[in-house]
């Protein structure tokens, strides 16, 4: 249940206020718990429909003003784009481009960004070498808000790209996967889940660790991309289980079902889906 409620709360904060959901926690009557849940739906709808509009609309921009083969950072500004919503679409910029990127809201005289890094770059830190061009800013090496008055935008961009170039070697700028350890699918247990939990919470600063399966075979229905998202099953020494992956729709021509071929990054996650537990793969990679 709760990855049907979380989602769609957390649509609701980022979009208007978060007291609907509060309301629909505490109340005793279940028509109201109702009327208030389809609310939430219709803002998730919302919020994706957002999602996908300011994602193209900042891929398209970053077409046209970003020379990835030079520039060590992406800073896009727009007045169409919802502040809620923005810190989701830095994030898949900067997958995309595996470079830092700052997306800013503009309203009016005023600008609210989100900003996302990669691995070897401290985003907080180059922020602080900023804060002349800003208002406010806060967050950590990965992660980070800020405010901006509209007519400082271009410096900051400017000077915020000189930093990146300064500080981001060429090979910083190559996608790296860290791999913890080579397993097979038959060695993932009880007692290996168990040990991982004990590192827990994960988070930026300790990441949940990734493993690598090699010569892994797909199996049973048809391998699915929807929304750009993988979804399979694999199969190895007779242990099969349940893979997704999140925006890696475009290696779907990686899975051939019934050949022992596919090597496969992942890390190891419980799933409780509709009061049925079980173990996935939440693939990171896949050749």
């Amino acid at each position: 249940m709760i990855f049907v409620l979380a989602p769609r709360i957390n649509a609701l904060g980022r979009l208007d206020s978060a007291m609907d959901a509060v309301a629909m926690l505490i109340t005793d009557d279940a028509d109201e718990a109702h009327r208030i849940a389809q609310t939430l739906e219709i803002q998730n709808i919302k919020r994706r429909a957002i999602d996908s509009q300011m994602l193209a609309e900042a891929l398209t921009m970053v077409e046209e003003q970003v020379d990835v083969s030079k520039d060590r950072a992406v800073v896009l500004a727009s007045p169409s784009w919802h502040p809620g919503v923005i810190g989701i679409v830095a994030t898949r910029i900067a997958e995309k481009t595996h470079l830092p990127t700052v997306l800013i809201s503009i309203d009016g005289h005023i600008g609210k960004g989100s900003a996302r890094s990669i691995p070897s770059f401290d985003l907080f830190q180059a922020l602080s070498q900023c804060r002349e061009d800003l208002v406010a800013f806060g967050g950590h090496k990965y992660a980070a808000g800020l405010t901006i008055a509209t007519r400082d935008i271009d410096a900051f961009r400017a000077h915020f790209l000189a930093v990146a170039q300064n500080a981001i070697r060429p090979e910083d700028l190559v996608p790296t996967i860290y791999i913890e350890s080579e397993l097979s699918l038959d060695q993932i247990d009880a007692r290996l889940i168990n040990v991982l939990k004990r590192f827990a919470p994960f988070g930026p600063q300790n990441s949940r660790p990734v493993m690598v399966s090699r010569n892994v075979e797909v199996v049973g229905a048809p391998p699915q991309a929807g929304h750009n998202h993988l979804r399979f099953h694999a199969r190895q020494n007779g242990r099969v289980f349940d893979c997704i992956g999140f925006d890696l729709g475009h290696l779907a021509y990686r899975l051939t079902p019934g050949e022992s071929n596919l090597d496969i990054a992942y890390v190891i996650e419980e799933n409780d889906w509709r009061g049925r537990k079980g173990v996935q793969l939440r693939i990171k990679d896949l050749r």
